[in-house]
C-alpha cells in the first residue's frame, strides 16, 4: 500500500484515494530480514564512489540509518547538534515525544552533510533506495527499514541492553516497569553502547 501511495505522489497525484483502501492477505507476507554488517558496507562503498547527486545524499541516509536503526521519516526530520554531537528526532509511530540520542562518531560528517544540503523527504529516501537496492539484487525482504532490523541485532550482539537499544532506536521497551516507568536512559550510557557498534570490526562475526 505504501508502494501504491509513493507511486500516486510521484505521478502528482491525490494519494488520499489510497487512505481506505486494504490489501488482500491471502498471500503470506515475506519475512523482512536485516542486512549484514558486509552488505551495509558494500552499500556505502558503492553510493560513496558514484558521481551523481542522488548517491551524493544517499550514502548519508544510508549509513545513518545503520548506525542509529531510525526510519526514514526521523531521517529526514533530524537536527543534529554538532556541539555537543546529538541527534534530535521528532516522535513518530507509537513514540510519545521526541528524544535526543549521542551521535556515532563514524557519522558525523554525514550528519553534518545531511544538514548542509544533502537533506530529503522521507519519501525521496524511500524511492531512491528502493531504486537502488533493486540493482543490488535484493528482493522485498529488504527495504529502508531493514536498517533497522540491523542496528538492533548488532547492538544484541555487541551485548548492549535491551533497553538501552531501545531508546537510541526509538523502539517500544518490552517490560512494563522501563516501559511504562522509566524515563529512559541518559546520553552518556547511550553514548557509551554505541561505542561498541563498528560495522568494519571482525567482531561482528554474526553480520559478515
Amino acid at each position: 500500500m505504501s508502494g501504491y501511495k509513493n507511486l500516486w505522489e510521484y505521478a502528482d497525484k491525490d494519494k488520499a484515494v489510497w487512505r481506505d483502501q486494504k490489501l488482500s492477505e491471502d498471500q503470506p507476507r515475506p519475512k523482512k530480514r536485516p542486512y549484514t554488517a558486509s552488505q551495509v558496507l558494500e552499500m556505502y562503498r558503492i553510493l560513496s564512489e558514484r558521481n551523481d547527486t542522488t548517491a551524493n545524499w544517499l550514502k548519508h541516509a544510508v549509513w545513518i540509518a545503520a548506525h542509529t536503526g531510525a526510519r526514514e521519516s526521523a531521517i529526514a526530520n533530524l537536527r543534529y547538534h554538532a556541539e555537543d554531537k546529538t541527534i534530535w528526532f521528532p516522535k513518530a509511530k507509537k513514540e510519545e515525544n521526541d528524544r535526543i540520542i549521542p551521535a556515532h562518531p563514524a557519522i558525523w560528517s554525514s550528519l553534518e552533510a545531511w544538514e548542509n544540503g544533502s537533506r530529503r523527504s522521507a519519501s525521496s529516501i524511500s524511492n531512491q533506495f528502493t531504486k537502488f537496492k533493486q540493482v543490488l539484487g535484493f528482493d522485498v525482504s529488504h527495504d529502508f527499514h531493514s536498517f533497522r532490523r540491523t542496528f538492533l541485532t548488532i547492538c544484541e550482539n555487541a551485548g548492549i541492553p535491551e533497553g538501552v537499544a531501545a531508546d537510541i532506536a526509538g523502539h517500544k521497551k518490552q517490560t512494563i516497569s522501563y516501559g511504562l516507568y522509566s524515563g529512559g536512559n541518559t546520553i552518556e550510557v547511550m553514548r557509551e553502547a554505541l561505542e561498541r557498534i563498528d560495522y568494519k570490526s571482525k567482531g561482528q562475526k554474526i553480520l559478515t
